[in-house]
């Protein structure tokens, strides 16, 4: 990660970065702890579940299957 941020060519803003870097890259940049990073970062994830969960909700033609569900595999072998 630390030589990725000593590139200089990647942004806390660029839109390719993974959930995480931003917020990593806050603290090479010495502007937040480690630790509030790793939060930060958890915080941020989250987000993007939510987001994502959202968006799929709204998809009429997804199928959902319950991958804890004893029949998972059988039911998903059907589709």
């Amino acid at each position: 990660m630390v030589q990725l941020y000593r590139r200089g060519d990647l942004t806390p803003i660029c839109p390719q970065c993974a959930v995480g870097y931003r917020q990593l890259w806050q603290h090479l940049a010495g502007l937040v702890s480690l630790d509030e990073a790793i939060k930060l970062a958890v915080l941020a994830t989250r987000h993007l579940a939510r987001r994502q969960l959202i968006w799929m909700r709204a998809e009429t033609e997804l199928s959902w299957f319950d991958s804890e569900s004893d029949d998972f595999k059988a039911k998903w072998m059907r589709v």
